[in-house]
């Protein structure tokens, strides 16, 4: 995770894990679709032929997938389903604010950073990192919440944010000011 903290990493690392997150709200609508763990259930479909080439040809080497299908296929995807990654910010800057070792029954680290869209105290992002403590690397969950990061958890080592949240009786929020009543929410 140390090296996750250099800017142009953990930019790229914001960057998609904002596009992972925001993409899937995009597209919800409605109640989400039944699974189906029954494979007679599954409809008639053809696959798309990968190694064929649009204007004729058969790709036959890994050179050729690499040069020629896979860039076609990445712009596919670009254009068709998950839509361009914005470009860096002109100005990016990343504080590890609070490091809390041993969390989750000693399973992970609490890494509280605050990144920066600005110089001085402007425009930022609090990010809440749960890092496992394992050797090599480990997959993430990444998810967006509005309430404040303090409420997807109940540990008092996560700061109460500073900014305005939506006020809400039931949780304790009043003046627009997260309150420790609303840890784990």
């Amino acid at each position: 995770m140390t090296s996750l903290m250099n800017s142009s990493r953990l930019s790229a690392w914001c960057r998609g894990a904002l596009i992972s997150c925001i993409v899937p709200l995009l597209v919800m609508t409605g109640e989400a679709a039944e699974a189906n763990y029954d494979e007679s259930k599954v409809p008639e479909y053809t696959l798309p032929v990968l190694l064929d080439l649009p204007g004729g040809g058969r790709i036959e080497t890994a050179r050729q997938w690499e040069s020629l299908q896979r860039p076609r296929i990445l712009h596919a995807f670009e254009n068709e389903v998950y839509g361009q990654t914005p470009p860096d910010p002109p100005f990016i800057r990343y504080q590890v604010d609070r490091v809390v070792e041993g969390v989750l029954g000693g399973r992970a680290t609490l890494k509280e950073v605050t990144v920066f869209f600005s110089e001085g105290t402007g425009t930022s992002l609090k990010l809440l990192l749960f890092v496992p403590r394992v050797e090599g690397s480990a997959p993430a969950f990444i998810g967006l919440n509005f309430g404040g990061n303090h409420t997807v958890h109940p540990m008092e080592d996560i700061g109460l944010p500073a900014s305005w949240v939506r006020n809400h009786e039931g949780r304790g929020i009043r003046d627009n000011r997260a309150s420790a009543a609303d840890r784990g929410a």
